[in-house]
């Protein structure tokens, strides 16, 4: 006689659900997989393991020499047997990359290793070798940026859009029966690499389908928009208006002849010239914004909005602004009195929304370990990059 299987609880179904929403009938939508791998005494040492020992080929280029071509590598290292598979971990014999390779992925499987109670409390720390990679996808059509022809598309149910394209849709107001196609406009990269003065590499891509020209299409028209492996904290507004630019960030050359022929509003990908992607907010910059992923969650994720004088963005106050723009360790806390995400807003927003789901369960006696300090939930966007908010 073979004993039943125990039946699963409530959490663990929750930490099992790929989405909030229900997936419509008759429809086979994309899962997550979350199978986490558990730290290896090795990925934990804060030196990480040896360069020679990893299946992480970008470590043996010179990223601050040669930016584009550790970008490349890490390009061909993500796609790697996930493209012919739709992205789905699951068909993909090699398992060679979900979103997070193994490395990266362990640290969710030390913090989830209960998923009726993740242990969030110590700062996270990321291993040498971690890589992650997303996707960022619009509802943009041709007319509205050309660019797009050819980008491959993800289904997705996303939030109404209004008649009038130039008013943003209500995150509440989605339709749950029809999936819509949506195209893929950017891929940002990330990866524990010691070179970098945080501790970790931040690049961005942006498809480009070259109008008018023989059109590459695909995931091969991801262009590189830049590598950025510090935030330049010496480059205060004063030191940026005497004509100083960003030292610790490569821009490709390409990406800012698109983003200037294309006539946006924003004056460079990232603030005062650092790096950000054509879906992000230009004040800010990849390290920036990824900087502020600390328990609970009370540093707001971008600077406060600057002002326009005599034609250009300035600060409100740039004293305040800059502290969006220091060099904070990985492993490290943006503020004080929080523990740290390692610039991770993933793990951040999943805690998050577990902690909110499980605030509206049965109420039950807390234990020690529960007692962990809300979060607000305002600090949070609640619902980012809902396309076609781009801007370039």
């Amino acid at each position: 006689m073979y004993s039943e299987e125990p039946a699963p609880t409530p959490d663990e179904i929750q930490f099992n659900t790929s989405s909030i929403y229900s997936v419509p009938p008759g429809y086979t939508a994309w899962e997550i997989r979350n199978d986490y791998p558990a730290p290896k005494p090795d990925d934990v040492a804060p030196e990480g393991p040896p360069i020679g020992t990893l299946d992480a080929p970008w470590l043996n280029v010179d990223p601050i020499s040669n930016p584009q071509y550790y970008l490349e590598i890490i390009k061909t290292y993500c796609f790697d047997g996930m493209i012919n598979n739709d992205f789905i971990p699951q068909k993909n014999k090699t398992w060679a990359i979900g979103f997070y390779n193994s490395a990266g992925a362990s640290v969710f499987g030390g913090m989830w290793k209960d998923p009726s109670n993740p242990d969030w409390s110590t700062d996270a720390k990321f291993p040498v070798g971690s890589l992650v990679f997303k996707f960022l996808l619009t509802n943009a059509d041709d007319e509205e940026l050309p660019i797009l022809k050819g980008a491959p598309t993800w289904d997705a149910l996303i939030a109404i859009q209004p008649a009038d394209k130039t008013k943003s849709p209500n995150p509440k107001n989605r339709d749950l029966e029809n999936p819509k196609p949506l195209r893929l406009l950017q891929m940002d990269i990330a990866t524990r690499d010691d070179r970098s003065t945080t501790g970790w590499m931040f690049g961005t891509f942006m498809y480009y389908g070259r109008p008018g020209q023989c059109v590459v299409s695909g995931y091969d028209a991801l262009i590189p928009v830049g590598l950025q492996w510090g935030n330049d904290p010496e480059l205060t507004q004063a030191a940026f208006e005497a004509g100083e630019k960003p030292t610790q960030v490569w821009i490709n050359p390409e990406a800012t002849d698109v983003r200037v022929a294309l006539h946006g509003g924003r004056p460079s990908w990232g603030w005062n010239g650092r790096l950000n992607g054509p879906a992000d907010n230009f004040i800010s910059a990849c390290a920036s914004c990824h900087s502020t992923a600390q328990w609970p969650a009370n540093f707001n994720m971008v600077p406060p909005a600057p002002i326009q004088k005599n034609g250009k963005f300035v600060p409100k106050d740039d004293t305040q602004t800059m502290k969006w723009f220091t060099n904070i360790p990985c492993g490290t806390a943006i503020s004080e009195g929080s523990v740290s995400g390692d610039y991770s807003l993933q793990l951040l927003i999943g805690y998050q929304n577990f902690q909110v789901w499980k605030s509206k369960q049965q109420p039950t006696k807390p234990s020690d370990e529960d007692k962990l300090p809300g979060a607000p939930i305002t600090n949070l966007p609640t619902h980012p990059r809902q396309g076609p908010h781009f801007e370039f």
